[in-house]
């Protein structure tokens, strides 16, 4: 296992962030396992890497000695490899391992995220601008970084903004970087939603930013990509301990508390 911290991650998307989802991705693509072909690529991959992160693979390279009920999987991901659906590091999949590993000596896998826009590097965070909101910047203070709570919701969180290069780091930032402070990032134009914050009570947050409810209509209401709704939410869990998650607004219209 890598155990210098930080160290950067590939391929985030199809890490699962725990052992449920693990076990799903592996699920589904044993619904597959009698004509592995027809599953599509994202589905193989995700049931690849739940396989090195729940740790029921052996090397790739050792396929001949893999158990009968998983080999299929290897020679499947040999197969993709050779015709170029899938790279190298695709099929060796060794950072799905590693925060496989990391989920069970530390119990959790928070990262953190470094972009680019032109010449400038920094840590992914966000300001809140007295016009506009919540909008996303970098910045060169480490301590200022978003703190994930692992690098598949980074990658989910971060897929909106415009950067020239994002990249996934394990662990906290151990230093600043030379960066303008609160450089602006541009945001994908996006089919935005409305959203409101519901807690795992499902009670929601009100237009103060303090005061929980059942009553949607009182409930703040939210642009899902405009104000980093799921960056804000990241940053509460890793923050204070607590779930919280968005809810598209126009699915509580005309419905009642009791009613959701």
């Amino acid at each position: 296992m890598n155990e210098k911290y930080p160290y950067p991650i590939d391929n985030s998307q199809h890490i699962p962030s725990t052992l449920e989802e693990a076990e799903r991705a592996y699920n589904l693509l044993g619904e597959f396992k009698e004509d592995l072909p027809s599953a599509d690529t994202t589905t193989f991959l995700d049931g690849w890497f739940a396989m090195q992160f729940m740790g029921i693979a052996m090397h790739p390279d050792e396929v001949d000695e893999w158990p009968a009920d998983v080999k299929p999987y290897a020679n499947e991901a040999w197969r993709r490899h050779y015709i170029g659906e899938i790279n190298e590091d695709q099929l060796y999949c060794s950072d799905s391992q590693h925060q496989g590993l990391r989920l069970k000596l530390d119990g959790n896998l928070r990262c953190y995220a470094v972009g680019t826009l032109g010449d400038q590097t920094g840590y992914i965070s966000a300001m809140n601008d007295p016009e506009h909101g919540n909008q996303p910047v970098l910045t060169g203070v480490g301590s200022m970084a978003y703190m994930y709570e692992s690098p598949r919701k980074a990658n989910y969180a971060c897929r909106h903004l415009k950067l020239d290069k994002i990249e996934i780091y394990a662990g906290s930032p151990d230093k600043d970087l030379e960066c303008p402070p609160m450089t602006g990032i541009p945001v994908e134009d996006l089919l935005d939603k409305e959203v409101v914050i519901q807690t795992e009570e499902g009670l929601y947050l009100y237009r103060d930013g303090k005061t929980l409810g059942d009553s949607h209509v009182l409930a703040c209401k939210y642009m899902l990509y405009a104000d980093n709704v799921e960056q804000q939410i990241q940053q509460v869990k890793t923050t204070l301990g607590v779930t919280w998650k968005w809810v598209d607004y126009s699915t509580l219209i005309g419905t009642r508390p009791n009613e959701q």
